[in-house]
């Protein structure tokens, strides 16, 4: 319903609210974020109840709204919309109604997980909030390892999708979490998953959008460091599908590894800032000179996965030791595809480009002519 008229706003309410519930003779009262804005706004919430707003989603918070030509006389409580500029691009900002804790003159204790939600918080709510440490020293629940890699660059991440499939075809089954490139689960929707906590998980972090980042940081000056706040969020959701009190709470036969395969220009940040400890932190990129990624122990799902990426040469080649197979890469890619049948063209285009990208590397520049041959036999997959 689309209306101006505030009579028949209210009417509406009143029609659909459901009933008030019984303070005074409820502990613990369960309600949507949105019907708390709602009951703040009529003023229905006694003076003495505590509020608990768990979850708190980062965009809730934002003020800045991307300007909209037709909506520039748009007005609010009878006053136009403020209009400003950031970085040369026009925003409307939020009016405070419209805000989460609008209205809300009760105590309020917020949970959240998430740097860059809490900073939001901060900035909108002022200096009257007590924020505990997470944690005084980094958690040491979980098998968790960090790989720099170039992989995770978009010219190159659509080539974990058969690197997955191999993985599983190895006896390492697990779950992948990333954005971008068609996995199961990306860094949104494995928020909260429980029912992956006993299975190995692969993320990928690479370096966020463009647009993901300027969204941040508009919000804040230029110095905030929003690319790596976004990156330490998505690792530590990623993580701890399986490890923290997952982990901990978990029989021994039942934990499982994560990995974590991280952009080049965010390893160090991520691996001195992230709350887990890392087991094993490597540089997959640098090949040893003694050349003994060449004889790398492929027993665990770990050290499966590194071997994949530092011998890709001996992957596509069909030369992995104890592996009697043919033709392994393309079985992988059309392994990939059952789970990613509508976006089969783009993905066969991209692997395409990833392996004539690769190429160029200087690792791999022996490879060109097998990289061609697998081109023309991926168009016909």
């Amino acid at each position: 319903m689309k209306t101006n008229d505030d009579e028949l706003v209210n009417e509406t309410f009143e029609n659909l609210k459901p009933d008030e519930p019984d303070w005074a003779n409820n502990d613990v009262i369960f309600i949507t974020h949105a019907r708390l804005q709602i009951w703040a706004h009529k003023k229905v919430i006694p003076d003495n109840v505590i509020v608990v707003y768990d979850d708190a989603a980062y965009k809730s918070w934002t003020r800045l709204e991307y300007f909209k030509e037709q909506f520039q006389d748009a007005e609010y409580a009878g006053s136009k919309l403020t209009v400003i500029e950031k970085h040369g691009k026009k925003f409307f900002v939020k009016p405070d109604v419209f805000m989460p804790l609008a209205g809300i003159q009760n105590k309020v204790i917020l949970s959240t997980t998430e740097i860059v939600t809490k900073d939001l918080i901060l900035k909108e709510i002022g200096a009257e909030t007590f924020v505990p440490e997470l944690m005084e020293s980094k958690l040491t629940v979980g098998d968790i390892t960090l790989f720099k890699t170039k992989l995770v660059y978009s010219k190159f991440d659509s080539l974990l999708l058969p690197i997955s499939e191999r993985l599983k075809k190895m006896g390492f089954d697990h779950c992948m979490i990333a954005d971008g490139i068609g996995a199961v689960l990306n860094h949104v929707t494995c928020k909260g998953r429980n029912d992956v906590k006993a299975t190995d998980i692969l993320a990928k972090i690479s370096q966020p959008h463009y647009n993901e980042v300027f969204n941040v940081k508009r919000e804040f000056d230029d110095e905030y460091p929003a690319q790596l706040h976004l990156s330490l969020d998505k690792l530590h959701q990623a993580v701890g599908r399986n490890s923290g009190y997952r982990w901990h709470d978990a029989s021994k036969t039942d934990r499982r590894s994560a990995v974590v395969l991280c952009d080049p220009t965010l390893f160090n940040r991520l691996n001195e800032d992230s709350r887990y400890e890392f087991g094993v932190v490597e540089d997959l990129i640098t090949l040893p000179k003694d050349g003994s990624h060449r004889r790398r122990d492929r027993s665990t799902f770990q050290n499966a996965l590194a071997y994949l990426i530092q011998n890709f040469d001996k992957y596509v080649n069909d030369e992995i030791p104890g592996l009697k197979e043919k033709g392994m890469f393309k079985k992988d890619c059309k392994e990939a595809l059952k789970s990613n049948k509508a976006k089969t063209d783009e993905l066969i285009e991209e692997w395409k480009k990833a392996l004539e990208t690769l190429a160029k590397e200087k690792e791999f520049k022996h490879m060109n002519q097998k990289f061609n041959a697998l081109k023309h036999e991926l168009t016909t997959i």
